[in-house]
């Protein structure tokens, strides 16, 4: 029995409008009123809806209805009913909803094949370590992998249910608006934020970053420093690191045990390896003391890779870094909240104030700041600068501190300084990753774990973390490169799960 909805787009009605019958599924209803919505019917056309259980026949000379084609049915060919009607049916995709096999956060699979997809896709995983879903429906501790080393909105992504929109009409005005329809997912795709640790370009990396000839040798130095991670570090939208050392060569050695400087002329080749923010709220940053400071800030303007947390004052050190990259809205922040060297060196005497350069501290200030400047309307992250050194396991006092950043309002932090890796945290949904180790810090040879690093590559849509990518790293001196096992994940691993289970 058809239950039948009359809607008059135009007031009244007279003898020149066309009747534009839409058949439908109640369930299909949203997707209707979504379309017309963003792309309103052009004057004159009188629409009536009916709600209906399969039956697709109308009288009506200009007919719509929806019609689904379910990833779960791959090889049913669509088939519109009316294909016998004298005017054919045109198809035109309105809408794509993708799914994804999703595993917990500590779970070492990142990828799983078509096979394997399509062997459970009837069928519930009996262990209860895998599920499919819809990829906005997927949250933290649950993150999404790949199929086929594949990702949505890539070609051949097998996941997605279409709902095809099907015209019958000889309606000039009408085919024009059928033609001219654009779907709920335009523009949209997967943004990927990549974060590495530690990143100390002296000891002679900057030299060798600089090594090289221009033109077919110009990435020379690139490879010998960063080697097999380029690829990785190249391919994300949007990448962030510790940068530990003052990119400048001037000032005076601060009182302190270990002094970092590099040559500035090396973060051109920083910026070409991708990196596009880096954080300077760390106790290397004032290592040459403020003329060295301000000179840094200077030279990362001038080669413009974005930082925040630092500045000339407290209003400079205060704003976040903003950045909008595809279609996801980014603010970042850095904060210090190491403690005191054995030197004596104490990086809060550094904080910006009101008229002294310096950096943000993660104080009350710091906390007040986060509220009042994040918001749901963007992707927030905090890069903080903090934790016990040389330990795989994150203090109670340094966790305290990360999560109440989340209370904030951050979505993600980004941990520094233990320069061991520490695992990740979930916390109400939102991302804490303690420690991603030294990157680029040679002179770590003989000190356990400290080679052992991380890039993490967390997938971004419609603001939520989907999916978490790790790729272990090995650095050797100057050099880091991806790891040739899977001993370095799986410890990561193990320190993640270690987190969350005892939650």
């Amino acid at each position: 029995m058809l239950i039948v909805l009359l809607i008059f787009l135009l007031s009244g009605c007279n003898a020149d409008s066309e009747q534009l019958s839409v058949n439908i599924k109640p369930s299909y209803l949203t997707i209707w009123k979504q379309l017309v919505s963003n792309n309103p019917l052009p004057p004159g056309i009188q629409v009536k809806i009916y709600t209906y259980s399969g039956d697709t026949s109308s009288e009506s000379k200009n007919l719509i209805y929806i019609r689904r084609d379910s990833w779960r049915k791959k090889s049913a060919a669509m088939k519109p009913d009316g294909s016998t009607a004298k005017m054919r049916f045109i198809k035109k995709k309105v809408k794509t909803v993708f799914f994804a096999p999703a595993v917990r956060l500590w779970d070492p699979r990142q990828n799983i094949s078509f096979k394997y997809l399509f062997e459970i896709a009837s069928q519930k995983d009996s262990s209860g370590d895998l599920k499919i879903l819809p990829l906005k429906n997927i949250r933290l501790p649950w993150r999404a992998v790949s199929v086929g080393h594949r990702y949505p909105f890539q070609p051949g992504y097998p996941l997605a249910d279409n709902y095809f929109l099907l015209l019958r009409s000889s309606v000039p005005v009408i085919a024009a608006w059928f033609n001219s329809l654009k779907t709920d997912n335009s523009g949209k795709r997967i943004v990927w934020i990549g974060a590495v640790g530690d990143m100390m370009l002296a000891r002679g990396t900057d030299k060798t970053l600089l090594r090289g000839r221009q033109g077919s040798r110009g990435t020379q130095g690139l490879v010998n420093v960063f080697g097999s991670t380029l690829p990785i570090l190249k391919n994300t939208d949007f990448l962030m690191g510790n940068l530990e050392c003052v990119a400048s060569l001037k000032g005076k050695k601060a009182k302190k045990r270990y002094h970092f400087h590099f040559n500035p002329l090396a973060l051109k080749k920083i910026s070409e390896a991708g990196f596009n923010y880096v954080s300077l709220a760390n106790n290397h940053s004032l290592d040459y003391g403020i003329e060295g400071f301000r000179d840094a800030l200077k030279n990362l303007k001038d080669e413009k890779i974005g930082f925040s947390g630092a500045g000339g004052n407290l209003k400079e050190a205060s704003m976040p870094f903003e950045v909008k990259v595809g279609g996801e809205k980014l603010q970042i922040y850095s904060a210090g909240a190491y403690p005191v060297e054995s030197s004596g060196f104490d990086g809060r005497k550094f904080t910006a104030a009101e008229n002294s350069p310096g950096i943000l501290w993660a104080n009350k200030y710091f906390l007040n700041l986060l509220k009042r400047t994040f918001s749901k309307k963007t992707f927030d992250i905090v890069m903080v600068h903090g934790g016990r050194e040389w330990t795989s396991v994150p203090t109670e006092k340094q966790k305290k501190l990360y999560r109440s950043m989340i209370d904030s309002g951050a979505d993600l932090i980004i941990g520094s300084h233990p320069h061991y890796l520490q695992g990740l945290e979930v916390y109400r949904q939102k991302l804490i990753a303690y420690s991603l180790g030294n990157f680029i810090f040679p002179g770590m040879e003989g000190t356990a774990h400290g080679e052992e690093s991380i890039i993490l590559k967390a997938g971004l849509y419609h603001g939520n973390l989907i999916y978490i990518n790790i790729y272990p790293v090995v650095i050797h001196g100057s050099n880091t490169r991806l790891a040739e096992n899977d001993l370095i994940k799986k410890r990561f691993l193990r320190l993640t799960e270690a987190l969350n289970r005892t939650r």
